[in-house]
Order: structure tokens, then sequence, then C-alpha cells
């Protein structure tokens, strides 16, 4: 009967101290080893949950890292096209314009994006350029792309803003026709569904 007691005490000691707590009081009944064996099943299950809320906790940090990556990008994009929208101006002549496409696989929508090329003179010094805005303008709808380059026909006379120190920087649209308010749409669209994953996780 001792050795019994004995290889029990020692089989709830092992136990305890796999799960790291401190007995205080070693007894050899039957009802603190049930109990001691019912905290380490509730232990273990907790254990196991743990996996899925931290992957959770990761990809709401992804998503919050992506909007605040969108965001920046449209910041910055818009500042320069406001900043543009001071710089001097002078006629250019356009000399190509075309959509290019991109994407489209994996059933996807393929996206146009706009270009402009033309030239320029400033100080007697001849250019080119081929930025139309500083923002993204491509999106899906072939026809609106295709419309909003009648604007700008060959052979056509546009407005070039150009950078006062240096010239060879140049942009056709500025101002609020130069902001990408969809990356900003879309940035606020994923931080919103960030705060969703991390609410309910």
């Amino acid at each position: 009967m001792e050795a019994q007691r004995a290889a029990t005490g020692a089989f709830r000691e092992t136990l305890i101290r796999t799960e790291g707590l401190i007995l205080l009081q070693r007894t050899g009944g039957r009802h603190e080893l049930t109990r001691l064996t019912c905290l380490q099943g509730i232990h273990t299950a907790k254990n196991k949950a743990m996996p899925s809320r931290s992957s959770g906790s990761v990809f709401s940090v992804l998503l919050l890292l992506v909007a605040l990556g969108l965001l920046l990008l449209a910041g910055v994009q818009s500042w320069r096209s406001v900043r543009a929208a001071t710089w001097p101006t002078t006629s250019g002549t356009v000399t190509r314009s075309w959509l290019e496409p991109s994407g489209g696989s994996g059933g996807r929508k393929r996206i146009w994006t706009p270009h402009v090329a033309y030239t320029y003179t400033v100080g007697g010094v001849p250019y080119s350029g081929e930025r139309l805005t500083y923002g993204t303008p491509g999106n899906s709808d072939y026809g609106q792309q295709q419309r909003g380059l009648r604007r700008y026909p060959v052979g056509g006379v546009v407005r070039v803003h150009y950078a006062p120190g240096t010239p060879q920087e140049s942009v056709l649209e500025s101002g609020l026709r130069g902001i990408p308010w969809m990356t900003f749409v879309v940035g606020i669209i994923v931080l919103m569904i960030s705060g969703w994953a991390h609410r309910s996780r």
C-alpha cells in the first residue's frame, strides 16, 4: 500500500511539473488526481486553440499593413499631383496614345491603363514625356478608358506641366484630376476588413 501511494504521488508530481504548476501539499487521494487530470485536459484544449487565434491575428496584421501601404501610396501620389498643379506649363504635341492591358489570367478581369506620349520645349530645349498622371488610372472598363484617350489624339496640342528645376519631369493631368481616388477607396475597404478580422478572432 505504501509503495502504491508513493507511485501515485510521483505520478501526480510529474503531471504537475509538466503543466508548470506548484504543489503545496502532496496527497494521494483519488479526487485530487482526477481534478489534476481535468485541469490538464483544459490546458491542452487551450493550447490547441492558440494556433487559430495566432493565424487570425497574423491575417489581420497583414491586411492592416496592406491598407496602410495603399493609403500611403495614394497620399504621396495626391501630394505630387497637387504640387504639379503649381508648376509652369508649356504647349506640347501628342505623338502617341494607347491602352496597355495587364492581368486577365486566372479568372481576373483585364486592367487597361492609358498612356500618352508627347513632346514639348522649355527654354529652346526639346523634351519628351509619357506621364499622364501621378495616380493609377487603370481599370477594367475598356470603353471608358478608350473614351478618356479621345482627349489626346495623335498630333493634338496639350498643356504640359513641368518641374521648374527639372523640366524633364512632366505630367499632363494634375491637381484633383490626378488624385488616385480608387487607391484611396481600396485602402479604406482593406482597412475596414482588417478591423473586422481583428474583432472577430
